[in-house]
């Protein structure tokens, strides 16, 4: 079963987000925070927590500063955003900051699960919200987005999409009926020229231009 830990500053929520997340049977609530102190506290007296939900607006500051504090006093902690906002910058600003996850509150169960299923394996998660808002604007036409058109085809923008969806190779294979091997080329030849490393790095540079 895996830890976890809930910093946000209102108490209901908190309290309904542990009844619903431990009924799940698949996490265990072992602690709570309502301001950035006492987050800051939790991290020090619960090195047990594997993973902490964390909300991004405090009276007392903001969960930025929470990730930060853990880098330091508590690198095992894994922090996932759970907030209001779904505008790209704050999700930006969440994955140069080292956060493993970023949702919206209004979230549904599975995806919080799922988040903290991957966020525990190592693997980064962002919400379908974002993730949504991010494709929504994929073809709007803005000066940011034009950067991708002049460096990518036609295809590769596809492609670009479905990662940007969350989709593996194998499954935008499937999406765009061709082989994984030709899927995983165009993965990797986006990558390439976007000279980026990993899927994390071109979301971040996607969420740069949008």
């Amino acid at each position: 079963m895996i830890k976890i830990a809930l910093a946000d500053d209102h108490g209901i929520l908190r309290e309904g987000m542990a009844s619903i997340l431990q009924a799940s049977g698949k996490v265990e609530v072992v602690a709570e925070a309502g301001t950035v102190a006492e987050a800051k506290t939790l991290l020090e007296e619960h090195p047990e927590v594997e993973i902490l939900l964390c909300d991004i607006n405090f009276p007392d500051g903001d969960g930025y500063e929470v990730l930060e504090y853990a880098k330091k006093y508590n690198k095992a902690v894994r922090i996932i955003f759970l907030t209001m906002h779904d505008k790209s910058s704050f999700a930006t600003k969440a994955i140069e900051a080292g956060a493993m996850g970023y949702l919206t509150k209004d979230a549904a169960k599975e995806e919080l699960l799922a988040a903290i299923a991957a966020a525990s394996s190592g693997k980064k998660y962002f919400g379908q919200n974002i993730m949504s808002n991010i494709v929504e604007n994929m073809n709007k036409p803005r000066e940011g987005y034009d950067f991708f058109r002049k460096v990518l085809s036609k295809r590769e923008l596809e492609v670009l999409e479905l990662i940007i969806e969350g989709l593996d190779t194998d499954e935008i294979a499937g999406k765009l009926f061709i082989s994984e091997k030709t899927a995983a080329n165009y993965r990797n030849s986006i990558l390439q020229k976007c000279d980026v490393k990993n899927v994390v790095q071109l979301i971040k540079l996607y969420l740069q231009h949008a």
